[in-house]
């Protein structure tokens, strides 16, 4: 990655920091840029309680593991 290198300036992911220490965060004041996931279900899903439970399970492991990475929001 041309980042790590020294390379340049680019746009990098903040959960992303903490395994790159080469790498120095700038104009954080006055960028800002967020990301928003989706969950994309066939209608059919919410009939089945597997499927349900399933969702419910992997929004909330999602959910954690983004605070994880990033910090509560």
């Amino acid at each position: 990655m041309m980042l790590r290198a020294g390379g340049g300036v680019g746009i990098v992911h903040d959960f992303v920091l903490p395994f790159a220490p080469e790498l120095k965060p700038i104009l954080t004041d006055q960028i800002s840029l967020t990301r928003t996931f989706y969950l994309v279900r066939h209608a059919s899903d919410r009939r089945s309680d597997r499927l349900q439970r399933f969702a419910a399970l992997l929004v909330d492991g999602i959910r954690r593991e983004i605070v994880h990475l990033t910090g509560p929001a």
